[in-house]
């Protein structure tokens, strides 16, 4: 029919569909670089679409105080829990310097509580549900995750260092492929799972407070555009919003064109350089 399309995928492995529609798509747009290979010249990395309040995190000043915030999803993880439990003990050498903010989900959490309690541990908000996020990020040195496309994305955009534990129950096991994206960029540390015990945690964390670091794959500061298909123009910003521009202002973008679309549609994804700090 001639009519232009496009896939996104925001995670390291493309999801089912998306690779199955790969040969027939004109163009799809990327998270990641490894991602690439299922699309070939088809694909372009434009990054996820993220709120710009994780953009706007400044760097953190560092001083003899170390945060760490801890959540696994809006529900929390069960696994994530149990073992930031177990770390506790481990982690009494830096109680006083070391704070915490854990969003267990509602399920663990009089559980959770209690584990904080009985440790000589101090320091520490323990609650069901965070409803501002990024700014949490902001005051977190360390940030103890998942591994889903937006938590990622939101890593990346605000610079923090991370420890990430997928979700071994993910189709295809895509988190445990973003982060190993995230890791081999030098952005991350993973722990499987099946690897994770309250030990290795309080290791991680104390390597982390031993040697701070901010892991930066994609801000910073200069903003790119991305740009991608073709027929009437739609545009996609760096807080996730769509928008309709007017042909006029297509003209200012730099664009693909796809043979005999005739009007061009536009998909603009504003992205950020990598660097590490």
């Amino acid at each position: 029919m001639g009519v232009p399309t496009l896939v996104m995928d925001s995670n390291a492995l493309p999801g089912f569909t998306n690779r199955r529609l790969a040969r027939f798509v004109d163009k799809a747009a990327l998270t990641f670089d490894v991602s690439l290979q299922y699309f070939g010249k088809k694909g372009v990395v434009t990054g996820n679409p993220v709120r710009h309040e994780f953009f706007e995190i400044p760097a953190k000043i560092r001083s003899d105080k170390f945060h760490v915030l801890i959540f696994g999803g809006s529900q929390g993880a069960h696994a994530i829990n149990t073992a930031m439990a177990d770390a506790l003990g481990p982690l009494g050498k830096f109680n006083g310097n070391l704070t915490i903010t854990h969003q267990t989900g509602e399920a663990d959490l009089e559980v959770i509580r209690e584990e904080y309690s009985k440790s000589n541990f101090t320091g520490a908000d323990v609650r069901p549900f965070i409803s501002n996020m990024s700014g949490e990020f902001e005051k977190a040195d360390l940030i103890i995750s998942r591994a889903g496309a937006t938590t990622c994305a939101e890593l990346s955009a605000a610079g923090k260092a991370s420890i990430m534990i997928p979700l071994p129950t993910a189709a295809d096991d895509h988190q445990r492929k973003n982060a190993e994206a995230l890791e081999s960029g030098g952005a991350s540390k993973m722990i499987l799972q099946s690897d994770l015990t309250g030990e290795k945690l309080a290791d991680e964390i104390s390597r982390e407070c031993h040697c701070v670091r901010d892991a930066v794959i994609e801000p910073d500061g200069s903003k790119h555009c991305i740009v991608l298909v073709i027929g009437g123009a739609i545009e996609i910003s760096d807080v996730g919003m769509w928008r309709e521009i007017p042909e006029s202002g297509a003209e200012h973008h730099q664009r693909s064109r796809a043979e005999g679309s005739g009007a061009e549609k536009i998909f603009l994804a504003a992205c950020r350089e990598s660097r590490v700090q």
